[in-house]
């Protein structure tokens, strides 16, 4: 994505209608991409999607070109990242019968559970006798958007630019005694050495604004925030971590 977004400059001359030579628009498709890779292990990958999409936004105002100049090269970067996804899902669906992609005509049921999470904020999932894959996504999301119990291995947010608390994953009792633990927990050098970097970089990047100084470094310094920012913040929306 950073390497699309830099070369906008040298390709702007290049297409009568603000477009962005193919060569360079091979990189916004496949970081897009990756994001699909990345989306079939964990659905946080959405936030780093975003990232990308505000910062191809900002670009085209920047730049002046029309805000939706980049709109095939997405679509198809997010149709590949739709097969990849629904790829995973292919040893479920030939697992047995009724493991389809969706059965349309559980449609009803699908817009109760709309209505249900507009009104309440929570899904209760009805039992089935078989599950489609579309039926797992709402579960899934079902059980993350209703649930409420809490655990003494949570760490919150917004410490953990300061890792105050690592996250702790996992816990197991061997035998001997020994006990095996997973925890998630950063490079001190690299974490907390980043906290001035990015107060620094959000400082200048709007100090250069107020003043309207159109430095070559601002979009560099929007790059490096948006996403860190996007994908800090956006756990701030979530009760359970």
């Amino acid at each position: 994505a950073f390497e699309y977004l830099s070369k906008r400059e040298e390709c702007a001359a290049e297409t009568e209608e603000g477009g962005v030579k193919n060569n360079t628009s091979t990189s916004l498709f496949l970081s897009i991409v990756c994001f699909g890779l990345g989306f079939s292990v964990k659905w946080t990958a959405l936030f780093g999607l975003i990232a990308v999409l505000t910062l191809v936004a900002v670009s085209n105002i920047q730049t002046k070109r029309p805000l939706l100049s980049d709109s095939k090269t997405i679509l198809a970067g997010l149709l590949v990242s739709a097969a990849i996804y629904i790829a995973t899902y292919i040893p479920y669906m030939l697992s047995g019968e009724g493991h389809g992609l969706i059965d349309i005509h559980r449609l009803p049921l699908y817009i109760g559970y709309l209505a249900e999470y507009l009104t309440s904020g929570t899904i209760s999932i009805s039992p089935l006798d078989s599950l489609t894959v579309f039926d797992l996504q709402l579960r899934m999301f079902g059980y993350h958007a209703s649930i409420e119990a809490t655990h003494p291995y949570s760490s919150p947010w917004w410490s953990w630019p300061l890792m105050l608390k690592p996250l702790w994953m996992y816990s197991n009792t061997l035998l001997g005694g020994k006990v095996s633990t997973i925890v998630l927990m950063g490079n001190p050098a690299l974490w907390w050495g980043s906290i001035p970097a990015l107060i620094l970089i959000g400082a200048l990047f709007v100090r250069n604004t107020i003043k309207k100084v159109e430095h070559e470094r601002n979009f560099v310094f929007l790059f490096i925030l948006v996403p860190f920012l996007l994908q800090w913040l956006s756990y701030a929306l979530i009760s359970r971590i």
